[in-house]
């Protein structure tokens, strides 16, 4: 069982259709959506501050903060960040947390059971960055749902390492990484 935070905040006088929103970097306290629609914050699982078990890795967070001047196709860069990858996921497991809860497509599946739970539906979805394939790939699975999407600093699916590793040149070991 994952527990999945969501923040709602509600339009004086929406003229539009409900949005969940699912962007890191557009919080629910800023956002201007909410002067057009009521807005659902669905927070990503193992990252909302009291989320247990969290999913804290500070080998990763470590190599990101010494590799962060490099390229971001650097081979070494990027197999250091697959080695502490693996580490942190080796140590979570060894912990007991299930890994396989925290992809990309359970948070589509978080996005679905909010539509209905909710009773949202239409809906609006607004995502950016790495929430680009859960966004997309839920617009894509509920088209009877979905008014529209909307996507800031998008990661283009199918086409970026973040939604399919192998794309990247540099990461001939990332498919190996977390397993």
């Amino acid at each position: 069982k994952v527990a999945v935070p969501v923040t709602s905040r509600y339009a004086e006088d929406p003229t539009a259709d409900p949005v969940v929103l699912v962007d890191v970097n557009e919080p629910i306290t800023t956002t201007s959506l909410v002067e057009v629609a009521d807005v659902h914050a669905l927070g990503l699982r193992g990252f909302a501050e009291g989320d247990r078990p969290a999913l804290d890795c500070p080998e990763l967070r470590t190599e990101w903060e010494a590799t962060l001047g490099l390229r971001a196709d650097d081979a070494g860069a990027t197999s250091r960040r697959v080695d502490a990858a693996r580490r942190c996921a080796e140590r979570l497991r060894g912990e007991g947390v299930q890994l396989e809860g925290y992809v990309m497509a359970e948070v589509a599946d978080d996005l679905r059971d909010l539509v209905i739970a909710d009773d949202l539906a239409p809906v609006n979805v607004a995502g950016g960055g790495f929430a680009t394939v859960a966004v997309t790939a839920f617009a894509r699975s509920a088209t009877d749902v979905v008014s529209s999407v909307l996507l800031t600093s998008p990661v283009s699916p199918g086409s970026s390492p973040i939604g399919d590793p192998v794309q990247s040149p540099s990461a001939v070991n990332l498919p190996n990484a977390l397993t």
